[in-house]
């Protein structure tokens, strides 16, 4: 976590580069130093890179793109961000944040050596985007700071998202292969045979008590896990609004309770939520997943059917792909029977390899399973085709199958959009 105080003296440095959007001012107090060698090196072999003030500029830009695709926001920032390049004698130092309000808002300034661990560039980056965030419509003279567990999950969820395709380097050869396609990858060895922390311990932890390596991972892992699930995209809203909300409210455990009401009212209640959540998305093994092109071939393939058909020149049939909707609608049930039966055990086991995120793609799935299972417990049940020919009954079994055939075809040209 950086490191913040309460007075700051601006440096007499010019003004060496501004970032695309104007948001991230570099100051740099003698950018000759940092003329570009002539030869080229790889990403990522050396941890510490050398900061230049254009190319910072750049990483910042990325970093909050990052945060923001986290969160589904768009670029709509209202305060400044000033970055100060210093020579110091050590990389080690920590990097102090300092927020100071004008009459027109915040802004934020950023004292940062020119030569540095490069997650620890990230770290400071995404920070100071979340707090930039919380302060918009802060009309106070009190700056609100997120907590701990959302900074430092936050920055770990960018880093598991791009890896070091975030920092731009001078004198380096371009390198794509940090990506991770879990985000949790890290956290998921972290956690791997013990529980994460607590609710409450996790979320109201200091940074006095992470002073020993193993309690800040195992902090740093259970953290990052949370933000994970908070900024899912059937949550990120409310945490999105958690934040811009810091500055209304006293604590922010009242914000976080104010906007979960419908799910946990109290903090006890949080607890449960936590504990049930957690254990299920370490109990899912990600590599188990399809991609989403993957998903939709399959889904596919299980909403259509082979049927024969009857040539019109003679005795002969011909093979013919008709869609699952016409199979419910146009078949009597004693042959439907066995081939939906077969589609709704294949659609089980899609849903176990359909990830999460996006939701659209897992909705698709659920609402395939649901119609079917639901239209073959109802159809052979009470309404089995012992009774087709009854009138009550005979109506109901059509109305059945007609509000099943019609949802199978909303969901056919769904995943046919989709597909395209």
């Amino acid at each position: 976590m950086a490191g913040r105080a309460q007075s700051f003296t601006l440096s007499e440095a010019p003004i060496s580069a501004t970032s695309i959007s104007g948001q991230f001012i570099v100051h740099g107090r003698d950018a000759t130093r940092l003329v570009p060698k002539r030869e080229l090196r790889p990403v990522g072999n050396d941890p510490v890179i050398q900061l230049r003030p254009d190319l910072l500029t750049v990483t910042c830009e990325r970093v909050k793109r990052a945060v923001q695709q986290r969160l589904g926001l768009r670029d709509d920032w209202r305060g400044k961000v000033h970055l100060h390049l210093h020579r110091q004698p050590t990389i080690e130092r920590s990097i102090a944040i300092h927020p100071q309000v004008y009459r027109d808002g915040w802004q934020f300034h950023v004292a940062l050596p020119d030569q540095i661990e490069w997650t620890r560039l990230v770290r400071a980056i995404s920070e100071v985007v979340l707090l930039e965030m919380a302060n918009r419509e802060n009309n106070s003279t009190a700056c609100a700071q997120p907590p701990l567990w959302l900074a430092e999950g936050m920055n770990q969820l960018v880093l598991g998202d791009y890896g070091r395709d975030l920092v731009i380097e001078s004198q380096t050869t371009l390198n794509r292969s940090n990506r991770k396609p879990d985000p949790l990858v890290e956290s998921r060895a972290a956690l791997r045979g013990r529980d994460p922390w607590g609710f409450s311990a996790l979320t109201l932890a200091t940074v006095e008590q992470l002073t020993r390596p193993e309690d800040f991972t195992h902090f740093q892992a259970s953290a990052t896990l949370l933000v994970h699930l908070l900024t899912g995209e059937s949550r990120r809203a409310k945490t999105v609004d958690f934040i811009r909300t810091l500055p209304e409210n006293l604590n922010w455990q009242t914000a976080f309770l104010a906007l979960n009401r419908a799910e946990f009212s109290t903090l006890l209640e949080a607890e449960k939520w936590w504990a049930v959540n957690a254990t299920h998305e370490l109990s899912v093994d990600p590599e188990l997943f399809w991609n989403r092109g993957e998903v939709l071939r399959r889904l596919a393939d299980i909403l259509s059917e082979t049927a024969a058909v009857r040539t019109p020149s003679g005795p002969s049939s011909a093979a013919e792909v008709i869609p699952l909707s016409r199979v419910v609608s146009e078949w009597d049930f004693a042959t439907q029977h066995s081939v939906l039966q077969r589609k709704v055990a294949q659609l089980q086991i899609l849903l176990m390899r359909t990830p999460k995120e996006p939701a659209e793609l897992r909705q698709l799935v659920t609402e395939s399973f649901r119609t079917l299972d639901r239209y073959l417990t109802e159809r052979g049940g009470s309404l089995g085709p012992e009774n087709a020919g009854r009138g009550e009954v005979g109506n109901r079994i059509k109305v059945l199958a007609k509000t099943a055939a019609r949802r199978l075809d909303a969901v056919e040209q769904r995943v046919a959009a989709a597909q395209r």
